[in-house]
């Protein structure tokens, strides 16, 4: 154990806080307590969190009232900045403390999404939008600033404890990829073509007629099957990558071949032989618990084992519906977290964290990987060109190298087809894997 902290009520928010915070962030075991008695003859370095009427030279973190309450009600946060950084809960008359606010309340406020349980209005997919969060209301959506914060805190503490070590998590980079529709044109139902033929005439779109044509004969590549190259791009910069799977039923938002199809089975023993795997939850499966075993169940049979990780078609996240869905279906670790209007940092954070379901007040047995910037959200909500599209990726790179943890983006296997939109995007992505593949 590297830290002992006293607070006076130990409650279920304080100790999930501290998890994060000098766990998750800072890579160091801390113990909560609440009896006094117990931190004074302790061994291990100590803080006081709150706990006004306690005495002692310990380092102090000021207390707000948020870790102490139950239930979910309307909190006022406000935003300030202390030496050049966002921060919220600020606590007066705390002269003698490391920090002027209460970080561990900020961390929770932040990590637990607890602004996500109030009323908010939704985006037409009923999604919480990134313009709705503190966040991108106050201009740090694009930190991590939960773990710009551990890093000032670590500092401090090792003004009162010089052999604390630092052991926050290093830089890594995580490639992942939604397949959404594993082809454009190949393997689809006979109505599906005629359809797709159909739309394309009456749309006067002879690209694309030529196009499936060529690719039905056999003369071109599908346009959205990309794998032989991704495959080569990451054998060749030593990156192991995740897919995540749609495997649901046709419908107006899942658009995937029938999951018992020759072409998804073959494609997903392809994909086994060079990267990991995950299920991506369909649309319909948010409110229909037997359509998300059934998927769970097609995941299984085409790759031999039950999904552990998943990450929600269309991003479609419900607190704490949704995950409380996964946990029920085995799911053990969640990669939704991010926006699909904005990059950044949803929950201030680029390193995995464990959710805390705020109504029932526990911490639940899902590991969140959050993500921090999706292609669509590059090219269809900014309407970013190639080149300034790569310039904003570099700089939410450099930051995650700055502060350690995951940077992990998220990327289509259907966006680098010029014919479907995405003219120069390819290079957007080769150069993305290649910049955030190097060590610095």
């Amino acid at each position: 154990m590297n830290l002992l902290l006293y607070t006076s009520q130990a409650t279920p928010r304080v100790r999930y806080a501290c998890k994060v915070l000098f766990g998750h962030i800072l890579g160091l075991q801390v113990e909560v307590t609440a009896d006094w008695s117990y931190f004074q003859s302790g061994n291990a370095d100590k803080i006081i969190y709150g706990a006004a009427g306690s005495v002692g030279k310990e380092p102090r973190l000021p207390a707000s009232s948020l870790l102490f309450e139950k239930g979910i009600h309307p909190q006022r946060v406000e935003i300030r900045h202390f030496k050049g950084r966002p921060a919220g809960f600020f606590v007066p008359g705390k002269a003698n403390a490391m920090l002027p606010f209460d970080l561990l309340a900020f961390t929770f406020y932040l990590a637990a999404r607890y602004e996500e349980y109030l009323p908010f209005e939704g985006d037409a997919h009923g999604r919480f939008p990134a313009t709705g969060s503190l966040a991108h209301q106050h201009g740090f959506l694009q930190q991590p600033v939960l773990q710009e914060w551990g890093a000032v805190l670590l500092k401090r503490l090792q003004a009162f404890y010089p052999h604390l070590p630092d052991r926050r998590p290093g830089y890594t980079f995580r490639p992942t990829y939604d397949v959404d529709m594993g082809w454009a044109y190949l393997h689809r139902p006979l109505w599906l073509q005629l359809g797709g033929w159909l739309r394309a005439a009456l749309q006067g779109n002879h690209t694309l007629l030529r196009e499936r044509l060529r690719v039905c004969l056999g003369r071109a590549q599908d346009p959205f099957y990309t794998f032989d190259e991704l495959e080569r791009l990451h054998i060749e910069l030593e990156l192991r990558p995740l897919f995540f799977l749609l495997l649901g039923q046709f419908g107006p938002y899942d658009k995937n071949l029938p999951p018992k199809g020759r072409a998804m089975q073959a494609l997903t023993q392809k994909l086994i032989t060079f990267s990991d795997t995950g299920l991506h939850p369909s649309y319909r499966s948010n409110t229909s618990r037997a359509q998300l075993q059934a998927e769970v169940e097609h995941y299984t049979r085409l790759t031999g084992q039950a999904p552990l990780r998943s990450r929600q078609h269309f991003l479609k996240l419900s607190f704490p519906a949704t995950y409380r869905q996964l946990i029920q279906a085995g799911i053990q670790e969640d990669y939704t977290m991010g926006y699909a209007d904005a990059p950044g940092f949803r929950a201030g954070l680029s390193v995995p964290y464990p959710w805390y379901d705020l109504e029932v007040e526990a911490e639940q047995p899902l590991l969140i990987y959050p993500f921090a910037v999706m292609d669509v959200t590059l090219q269809q909500y900014l309407k970013l060109p190639p080149g300034q599209a790569i310039e904003m990726l570099k700089g939410l790179i450099d930051t995650v190298r700055g502060t350690g943890g995951v940077f992990m983006p998220l990327w289509h296997n259907s966006s680098f087809a010029a014919s479907h939109g995405w003219a120069g995007w390819a290079e957007v992505h080769e150069q993305l894997l290649r910049y955030g593949s190097t060590k610095s």
